[in-house]
């Protein structure tokens, strides 16, 4: 666990965020014992929020969820649980191969858990703090790999309408074209936004040691691959320090199940949760 700070004059008092991303949960054979670090984890940062930015469950289709509803359960108790979609939630495959399936056992158990929101362009407000989630469709992820105008396209369907005033939290799965979308479009809604959670660049599969410690000194956040398939690309992990505020964990899983052979070293890669603390400035 470590901490990044934001700063905001839009707020009344310090709010502390954890954000963890691409749980990809599967059944059988996750190892529960990630559960234990994680909750301990954020019992002992107490923060006011738990964002998780997408990839809850590694194919769309399990359907034996008991023991990821119990730690959505526990941690529900401790803070309110702000959750959006991420390609692996509303899809089934391996590696390169992939179609769309609507995801049925997950969105059921999210809806028994109480204090946690699921976020599909619609948005969790409390006071002058507002979280809204934007999911890009199954098409953008995978039949366009992700690519810049079919997220303008999406975006364009949006009905959110922000409140510039609020402190606007937005959470999006993948951080790979949004960075460049919000630069290109500040008359846009989502520029209303103050800072942008995301997940899915797995660190670009490298340790988060090592890429933490070039980024912070660099102020990049460049790693090795991203799932775009993107050589040294940007917006991998870490602060991102242009454009706008964001955070981009570095995951849970590093690979998945669907990663194939890759899965047998996920064990070497640590599983944490980041703490985001927004300052109150008076400017």
């Amino acid at each position: 666990m470590h901490t990044e700070e934001f700063f905001s004059n839009k707020i009344d008092k310090d709010i502390r965020i954890v954000i963890f991303s691409d749980i990809h949960y599967v059944h059988p054979g996750f190892n529960t014992k990630i559960f234990d670090t994680l909750y301990n984890e954020i019992v002992y940062a107490k923060p006011d929020y738990i964002c998780i930015p997408g990839d809850i469950v590694d194919q769309a289709s399990y359907s034996n969820l008991e023991e990821l509803r119990d730690f959505f359960l526990n941690i529900s108790k401790v803070a309110p649980v702000i959750v959006t979609f991420g390609n692996h939630d509303n899809g089934q495959g391996k590696a390169w191969s992939w179609y769309a399936v609507k995801n049925v056992y997950l969105r059921e158990m999210l809806a028994t858990i109480p204090n946690l929101h699921l976020l599909e362009d619609s948005k969790f407000k409390v006071g002058n703090i507002c979280f809204y989630g934007f999911n890009p469709s199954f098409d953008y992820y995978e039949t366009t790999n992700e690519s810049y105008d079919k997220l303008v396209e999406e975006i364009s369907d949006l009905k959110v309408k922000l409140d510039e005033n609020d402190y606007n939290v937005l959470l999006i799965h993948s951080p790979y074209q949004i960075y460049n979308y919000l630069a290109n479009n500040p008359d846009s809604e989502l520029n209303k936004c103050d800072l942008v959670l995301s997940g899915h660049m797995h660190n670009g599969t490298l340790p988060y040691f090592f890429t933490h410690l070039l980024n912070s000194n660099f102020k990049t956040n460049r790693s090795l691959i991203n799932p775009v398939k993107k050589w040294f690309a940007d917006y991998c992990q870490g602060k991102v320090y242009k454009v706008k505020d964001g955070y981009i964990h570095d995951a849970i899983t590093k690979f998945s199940v669907s990663s194939g052979i890759l899965h047998y070293i996920d064990f070497m890669y640590r599983k944490h949760v980041t703490v985001l603390d927004i300052k109150k400035t008076d400017h």
